[in-house]
């Protein structure tokens, strides 16, 4: 006698014979595992990178985000790399924006038309060093780099010094330009030059600003206050200061901008901007 009870097929075994009569099928499915397999550990892989970029190699990272920092570019190439800013300002011809870490502290100020003339990057940490390349400079000269933290004004440059001027027009000057502030509460002291031709007509500059972080040391004499417009007074600073104080902030600008010998208020980050960040 014939049984009319047939044999129940699960649905892993009609899986298997539809593969079975169908070759393109199972090569569609096996390229399906094999994206699969390399999405996972391609998100696998971004997990650890982001991992690893905020603990042992946070730094580095943050140095390789602040090595491409520029001017003459949109303020949205700095939001793009460094995220919000958290203080803004604006006037009638300029517009500044302030970007704050637990390392540093990034300035930049731009046009009306939101591109950057100049920025500048304080460090906040005795430990944060992150290097900037002088624009021009021989990229295989030590001289070439500065590094916040552990650069002093002697290092970039070597002394202060006069020129005469001419017959022509042509008054004194020095270089480098230097500009102090010492109050009550505050201290900033820069030195900046402008580089013409060969540094693409940029100026930059090297500072001490009371914003980040600094060391104070009793055995260094500390210049000013005297008159930016007076450029003798930079000649009094001394090679002792210039020699041994370290500089904690940088300041790189655009073409023909905030030129040294024709800034009235030097255009630092401020500690009363951030004093209160600071204290959190």
């Amino acid at each position: 006698m014939k049984s009319h009870i047939s044999e129940k097929l699960t649905f892993k075994d009609k899986l298997l014979n539809i593969f079975n009569k169908n070759i393109i099928l199972v090569f569609i499915w096996a390229i399906i595992v094999f994206l699969s397999s390399v999405i996972t550990l391609y998100q696998g892989s971004k997990i650890l990178v982001d991992v690893f970029n905020k603990s042992i190699g946070e730094k580095n990272y943050l140095y390789k985000k602040l090595s491409l920092l520029t001017p003459n570019v949109n303020i949205s190439n700095f939001i793009g790399q460094l995220g919000k800013p958290s203080i803004t300002h604006q006037n009638k011809e300029t517009k500044e924006f302030i970007f704050v870490d637990k390392y540093f502290y990034v300035q930049a100020i731009t046009d009306l038309k939101d591109m950057v003339t100049l920025y500048s990057v304080t460090s906040r940490a005795e430990d944060f060093k992150p290097k900037f390349k002088i624009p021009g400079y021989d990229p295989k000269n030590k001289e070439s780099y500065i590094i916040l933290n552990e650069s002093t004004f002697s290092d970039v440059f070597e002394k202060i010094e006069k020129y005469k001027g001419d017959d022509y027009g042509i008054e004194d000057t020095i270089n480098p330009m230097c500009y102090t502030y010492l109050g009550a509460h505050r201290f900033v002291y820069f030195e900046g030059t402008y580089l013409g031709n060969a540094g693409n007509y940029q100026s930059f500059y090297i500072g001490l600003n009371d914003a980040g972080y600094w060391k104070y040391d009793e055995n260094i004499e500390m210049p000013g206050p005297f008159s930016i417009k007076n450029i003798n007074d930079c000649l009094t600073v001394s090679e002792n200061f210039r020699k041994k104080q370290i500089v904690n902030t940088y300041v790189e600008t655009t073409r023909f901008a905030y030129m040294p010998e024709e800034i009235n208020e030097f255009p630092a980050l401020k500690d009363d901007e951030v004093r209160v960040i600071d204290k959190k």
